[in-house]
């Protein structure tokens, strides 16, 4: 039963957005490049991971160089997954003028800190230009002597920006109140419709979860999710066998090779019931596999930060693009179809069983339970504070 608050939620789209869609390697980090270099005004940049290595520190020169120009450059890094980005580097960006600060540091005076963390990649330029997704700052997103992490973002130009920028001034209110800038409210520069859609679980905000519900809910021929950490709760397992049970055909695509073992271990004790009711899975296992994408009907899709999972639903701040648009959708489709499924290798219950070992099986199941203690004791630690 969805809420009348949710039911409005579900029909905010915003009309006239031209939407790219971003390639991890060259395509994503060129863009990024393109709109740092030809930034006038402000630039904002909210990750996840920022790494200190060739990709990290050309960025980090690209930032500087905005700053010297009279941009006004505001940088949010989460202190967990950039925990490399040290207070050395911290200061000397701030030396070069750029307004930086961690979210959530783990060290408090002398107390450790377990909070939320910012899962959200946002980047926008001016109020005119956005980039969202799922890749970080790295030398693993952009291919650095190897092929980079299998990863998706889109490039967002028209009203839609104005939403990210807003999401982006949460982190800075008393700079911005101060210094009394608008909120740019970019024209409309294209004919597509789309949502950005949050989850904070902490504000009360859960979109990101109830899209992928009404996804689930609503769709009659086909879904097809691409997660590197697919771990649903009861409630989207649910939603899943249902949609199956009514004729839909469900697609999943996971990590044949994970950056967390753990998790993909855990992800395979699951493997035996989807298989037994129909549910495809396929494993890419050429690269490690970083993307976050749901396809609905190949008319109707999602991209973003977000996994099915515990962490993503309650634990992190998360961001996704919703695109309510046949042909943008029709394409994402057939790009994940020859590109990735076509590559991959199809799991049935028949290989499943000769590859899963009594030993395996009981390990993944091991590893199942760790992570659902492991997530459960965060939400506890979290939510006392």
């Amino acid at each position: 039963m969805i809420g009348r608050k949710s039911k409005q939620w579900l029909e905010r789209y915003v009309d006239g957005n031209e939407v790219t869609l971003l390639h991890s390697g060259d395509q994503f980090f060129n863009a990024l490049e393109e709109h740092m270099r030809n930034a006038k005004k402000l630039i904002h940049l909210q990750i996840y991971i920022l790494e200190p290595d060739s990709t990290g520190m050309h960025i980090i020169k690209l930032l500087k160089e905005a700053a010297a120009r009279g941009v006004q450059v505001y940088v949010v890094l989460d202190a967990f997954g950039s925990q490399n980005m040290h207070a050395s580097h911290m200061q000397d960006m701030q030396g070069s003028g750029i307004n930086i600060r961690k979210f959530a540091p783990m060290l408090r005076g002398i107390r450790i800190s377990i909070s939320r963390r910012m899962h959200h990649k946002i980047f926008v330029a001016d109020g005119d230009v956005a980039i969202t997704g799922g890749l970080n700052i790295s030398d693993s997103y952009f291919g650095m002597n190897m092929a980079p992490w299998l990863d998706y973002g889109v490039q967002l130009r028209g009203p839609i920006c104005a939403e990210l920028e807003r999401t982006c001034r949460e982190r800075w209110r008393r700079q911005f109140h101060r210094n009394r800038l608008p909120v740019e409210h970019p024209k409309k520069c294209g004919a597509i419709r789309a949502r950005a859609s949050r989850n904070d679980w902490f504000r009360n905000r859960s979109q990101i979860s109830k899209t992928y519900r009404d996804m689930l809910s609503r769709a009659s021929k086909e879904v097809l999710m691409l997660s590197p950490y697919f771990l649903p709760g009861y409630h989207l397992t649910r939603l899943i066998m249902r949609a199956r049970k009514r004729g839909v055909r469900v697609v999943l695509v996971l990590p044949g090779l994970s950056d967390v073992p753990l998790v993909k271990h855990a992800t395979e004790h699951l493997y035996s019931t989807f298989l037994h009711r129909g549910i495809e899975i396929y494993e890419w296992k050429e690269t490690v596999l970083h993307g976050k994408i749901a396809v609905m009907d190949s008319s109707w899709c999602t991209i973003g930060s977000y996994n099915p999972n515990a962490l993503s639903d309650y634990l992190s701040m998360e961001m996704n693009i919703d695109i309510d648009d046949i042909d943008f959708s029709a394409r994402l489709r057939r790009e994940i179809e020859s590109r990735i499924i076509s590559h991959s290798r199809k799991i049935t219950e028949d290989n499943y069983r000769k590859s899963n070992s009594l030993y395996m099986s009981i390990f993944n199941r091991i590893a199942y339970y760790i992570i659902w203690f492991l997530l459960r004791l965060q939400y506890l630690l979290t939510s006392s504070k």
